[in-house]
């Protein structure tokens, strides 16, 4: 690779072509403009810009701001504990007392496993079989508990993920 700040060699007879060149002659037209243009003032009319032609300039900076602001006025603000007060979170929550005698019974009442998303991941070969799919599926087990009483309710949702290979059809 060629050094890109390296300064190519002199060459004497190359120097002596370009000390010989002169720059072409300036053209009586264009003298004349020049001086005309300098000695009679000719003041033109510059249009002149409207801010509001520029409107996309400030728009999205605008709204940007507008969207910080929403959000945080519209934020949930949580109370900031005193340096004197101690948080207890048993505290928030109601007094829950479990006696041997009574137990609470549950019965289920909704089982679902939803497919949350199924990719597939390409075709793989085994020496001696056909080709198979693999395919990832993501699931979404759900089950559901209630007392017979309708008060407590119970919901359990465990994610899984399965990986399946599908035999392809070879026509």
């Amino acid at each position: 690779m060629k050094d890109l700040n390296h300064e190519p060699d002199f060459d004497p007879a190359l120097e002596h072509e370009l000390r010989k060149l002169a720059p072409a002659p300036v053209e009586d037209r264009l003298l004349e403009r020049m001086e005309e243009a300098v000695t009679h003032d000719t003041t033109s009319v510059q249009p002149t810009r409207h801010p509001t032609r520029n409107w996309r300039l400030w728009v999205i900076p605008a709204t940007a701001a507008a969207t910080i602001t929403l959000m945080v006025l519209l934020a949930p603000q949580s109370p900031t504990p005193q340096a004197d007060e101690t948080i207890n979170p048993q505290a928030s929550l109601p007094a829950m007392t479990e006696t041997e005698e009574d137990p609470i019974e549950l019965f289920p009442i909704r089982r679902n496993n939803e497919v949350m998303e199924a990719v597939h991941e390409g075709i793989i070969q085994v020496p001696g079989q056909a080709p198979y799919r693999k395919v990832r599926v993501q699931v979404m087990d759900s089950t559901e508990w209630i007392a017979p009483d309708g008060v407590t309710r119970v919901e359990y949702q465990v994610p899984r993920e399965e990986h399946l290979l599908v035999p392809l059809e070879i026509r």
